[in-house]
């Protein structure tokens, strides 16, 4: 059976053909409703990216919290422990403007974190990631 690994979501719209209201007469900082639903892989592919430092904050708290959250779930933990920036997912950043994070995560965790075996690097940032937010 094959499964669906198709981000599906319903957001809310600020759009004057969509909403009848001029756009220009809404705030841009109003905040738009979101409903979404996603499988792991998607939960998975979505944090590499918003997990990174190349978010902005605002993006990287909420994937952050979202972690977090799942990590206290008693049936869910296991997945937030394969929720990280694709820097660890790839052992190295693929962005064209490297923020350094690896490095230091590199340089904090005695270069543990450059380990060829991915189950090593998700062990190290997790272990890292859960100390630095006071939840370990």
């Amino acid at each position: 059976m094959w499964v669906r690994h198709m981000w599906e979501c319903f957001v809310g719209t600020q759009r004057t053909d969509r909403t009848g209201i001029d756009r220009d007469k809404l705030p841009q900082s109003a905040l738009v409703n979101f409903i979404g639903e996603m499988n792991i892989q998607n939960a998975i592919d979505t944090e590499r990216k918003r997990l990174c430092y190349q978010a902005s904050n605002e993006t990287r708290e909420y994937a952050e919290d979202l972690k977090l959250t799942l990590h206290e779930h008693p049936t869910l933990h296991y997945v937030a422990d394969v929720l990280v920036p694709n820097c660890v997912y790839r052992c190295g950043c693929p962005e064209q403007q490297n923020c350094g994070f690896f490095q230091r995560l590199a340089d904090e965790t005695d270069g543990l974190i450059g380990s060829v075996n991915i189950q090593e690097r998700y062990d190290v940032y997790n272990e890292w990631f859960y100390k630095e937010k006071n939840h370990e």
